[in-house]
């Protein structure tokens, strides 16, 4: 019995190889025991009391990658308990450092996938805007493991990270549109300007959020078109987000004319602020005489619309309109429009001279009308006289 333990076989004894067997079973079993029949079916049960399903999900990827990643290190351990030839101890190492890095970037992408979900979820519930980015997040994981691997297998990742660099900025020049769109949709992404559905307004462009891309966001205009705009144009541009909205502040413009009594214009602050408080949809600010017009008196009205709903604003204010209307109409009072009255002086003729002539002028103008008159009279005698002659 003693000289089979003691047999050597490529500069390994049997009992070396049995302790390596030993070790790799004892790994295989705790690894079972511990991962496969305690910790992740407490987990499991765990995971079926909760309403989502993405921790059942994540459950099932990390016990994969975990247990395969503690299997391979077993396996591992008890091999480096063997005496090994400098070419197989090499590969053996580099199989190991593959193998941990590929389980090892596959746990870490599950976590991170599932972190970033949760965090979308509780602060945006349409997070399938944000999902775009795990994949990014998967990308650079997997880089990193591979400039891992590539480090402890002897290469030198800084001097081919300082050729990508030079790389990278020829690359960066001739992509910077795109690079700027790119972090402008993960500073909308995190900074949450606008989500889908939202309503906003950029400049003369105003329409309902429909997707947001990596590179554009589209938007459904009033008229039906759909836009698309740049990630780059929105970040650096001013927008009004109208679903955020709490209250909408509307502000009303009322004249009324000149011929409304004292009495009513006192009264009319008072009547319209009972109109709107007698809706519930709508809160009272203030109602007073702003000014003396060209043709009418005005008042401000100033109210609010206790949502962000443009449908209820306009059901709101044909209703508040309407019962103004009918409380003038009560009160005897008229909404004015524009009109101009003109006084006319019958004293004054169109040149501006006055039609009653001046002292003095009447005398001056009657002299001349005698003499013509005698004029006529002396022709006429003249005429009689001719005519008996002849």
């Amino acid at each position: 019995m003693g000289e089979i333990i003691s047999y050597s076989i490529l500069e390994n004894t049997v009992l070396d190889y049995l302790l390596a067997l030993g070790v790799m079973l004892g790994g295989f079993i705790a690894v079972w025991l511990v991962f496969q029949r305690l910790a992740f079916p407490a987990l499991h049960a765990w995971a079926k009391t909760t309403v989502s399903e993405r921790d059942d999900l994540l459950l099932a990827k990390v016990e994969r990658s975990l247990s395969r990643l503690m299997y391979t290190a077993a396996v591992y351990v008890g091999l480096r308990m063997l005496a090994l030839g400098d070419g197989v101890s090499r590969a053996l190492f580099t199989a190991a450092i593959i193998m941990f890095t590929f389980f090892g970037v596959r746990l870490a992408t599950a976590v991170i996938s599932f972190g970033v979900e949760v965090y979308l979820r509780r602060t945006r519930p349409d997070s399938s805007a944000g999902r775009a980015v795990i994949p990014i997040l998967r990308v650079v994981a997997w880089a990193l493991g591979v400039a891992f691997v590539m480090d402890n297998l002897g290469f030198e990742v800084g001097a081919l990270l300082a050729g990508l660099g030079i790389g990278g900025v020829a690359l960066a020049l001739a992509s910077q549109t795109v690079l700027a769109d790119l972090f402008s949709y993960v500073s909308i992404l995190f900074d949450r300007p606008f989500e889908l559905g939202d309503f906003i307004v950029d400049g003369d462009t105003m329409g309902t959020v429909e997707h947001i891309g990596i590179k554009t966001t589209r938007l459904r205009s009033v008229g039906g078109e759909q836009l698309i705009i740049s990630n780059s144009d929105l970040t650096t541009s001013r927008l009004r987000n109208f679903k955020r909205m709490q209250e909408r502040r509307v502000v009303l413009n009322l004249g009324v004319t000149y011929q409304t009594p004292i009495a009513t214009l006192r009264q009319l602050p008072d009547t319209v602020r009972s109109i709107i408080e007698a809706r519930k949809e709508l809160r009272f600010e203030r109602a007073h005489l702003s000014g003396l017009g060209d043709s009418a008196i005005n008042f401000e009205i100033i109210y609010f619309v206790l949502s962000h709903d443009m449908m209820l604003h306009m059901d709101a204010q044909q209703a508040l309109l309407l019962d103004i209307l009918q409380a003038l109409e009560t009160m005897g009072a008229s909404l004015a429009y524009p009109t101009q009255t003109l006084f006319v002086d019958d004293s004054v003729t169109k040149t501006g001279a006055p039609t009653t002539p001046p002292s003095g002028a009447g005398k001056s103008q009657a002299k001349p009308k005698a003499a013509s008159s005698r004029a006529k009279k002396g022709s006429e005698k003249t005429a009689a006289k001719q005519d008996k002659q002849s």
